[in-house]
């Protein structure tokens, strides 16, 4: 699939992309209202997979690299408010390193904020990265 650029898209389909995107509106919604951008053969399915994010077009350390060490951990509030679920990477082999908390934007732990913790391991540093979201936080959507 062909990268488009922001500007081959009207902005008003843009800004509905947007309110779905940070849970304004379902992806129903978005899909019956994008409907009147679905001209000339385009259809509102294609219409959204052309505007979603490809992550893999990002992805420099593949989750399986060798050199590394990946997973999923969940931690419990030590007060007893719930849980946060982590992504830890860390390389494959060595001693006690630092650790660097990842924070990811408010479009949460997503594909590229775990290639950021791969890319980032690969400098010998152990890397945290946090899916802030699942302890209510969410940004303004600026």
């Amino acid at each position: 699939m062909q990268r488009n650029l922001a500007s081959e898209y009207p902005q008003e389909l843009l800004d509905l992309f947007h309110e779905y995107q940070h849970g304004d509106i379902t992806r129903r919604n978005f899909l019956d209202r994008a409907g009147k951008f679905a001209v000339g053969g385009m259809t509102v399915a294609a219409i959204f997979e052309s505007l979603r994010p490809n992550y893999a077009w990002a992805q420099q350390v593949k989750p399986d690299d060798t050199r590394i060490t990946v997973g999923y951990e969940t931690v419990q509030s030590p007060e007893g408010n719930g849980s946060i679920k982590g992504y830890l990477a860390h390389p494959a082999k060595g001693k006690k390193l630092p650790v660097v908390i990842v924070i990811h934007e408010n479009r949460g732990l997503n594909p590229y904020i775990e290639d950021v913790a791969r890319r980032l391991a690969l400098a010998e540093l152990h890397r945290v990265c946090a899916r802030w979201i699942d302890i209510g936080w969410r940004l303004s959507g600026k």
